[in-house]
């Protein structure tokens, strides 16, 4: 994708959602030519990328495995994640030129480690947060629980509760060159 001449056409949900973002974010921190084709739903852009109309899309591990394991595509890029969960893609970070580029690979990397959360309202007393935090790595933790997510598929990889608070923080405290950045990316 960095020596390539003209825009590649990468596939996306639509303006404002985690694909066409990720996507911005990732072709602004490493500096790539890619033209965003919107409105694709469920695993059109799988089939977009089996035609040659698109190249790739930016998502979740999850959502592109059994698309990898029926031989259809492969994972081109790592953007998060721990590196020993896809051994022999390439890590984002080894493309990154400048700090500008990290700092935009950090951000949407934090995003990527939260996923979907769990929130409350401002102002919940120490005490309660504190219990509802144990409550919530209790049920991670939980035999039961774990085994019904597995006869469903769904994977399970939860962060502590302040793990995620100072995540949150981090992602909120940007400098103004990556807020511009972002500002881009939403505005299509």
């Amino acid at each position: 994708m960095v020596k390539a001449k003209g825009p590649i056409k990468f596939a996306a949900s639509g303006i404002g959602a985690a694909s066409y973002n990720d996507t911005r974010i990732m072709a602004d921190a490493l500096d790539l030519d890619i033209q965003i084709v919107n409105n694709f739903t469920g695993n059109e852009g799988e089939m977009s990328m089996m035609r040659g109309a698109v190249v790739g899309e930016v998502g979740s591990i999850d959502a592109f495995e059994q698309f990898v394991q029926n031989g259809n595509g492969f994972l081109g890029l790592a953007l998060s994640g721990k590196p020993e969960a896809l051994p022999g893609v390439p890590r984002v970070e080894k493309y990154v030129k400048d700090d500008r580029g990290k700092k935009l690979l950090a951000l949407l990397q934090s995003l990527s480690e939260l996923g979907r959360l769990t929130a409350g309202p401002p102002g919940i007393p120490a005490n309660i947060l504190g219990v509802e935090r144990q409550a919530m790595v209790a049920v991670m933790k939980d035999p039961g629980f774990l085994a019904d997510a597995r006869k469903l598929r769904l994977p399970i990889d939860s962060l502590p509760g302040d793990v995620v608070e100072a995540k949150i923080k981090a992602a909120l405290t940007q400098p103004p060159e990556t807020v511009a950045a972002l500002k881009r990316a939403a505005g299509g």
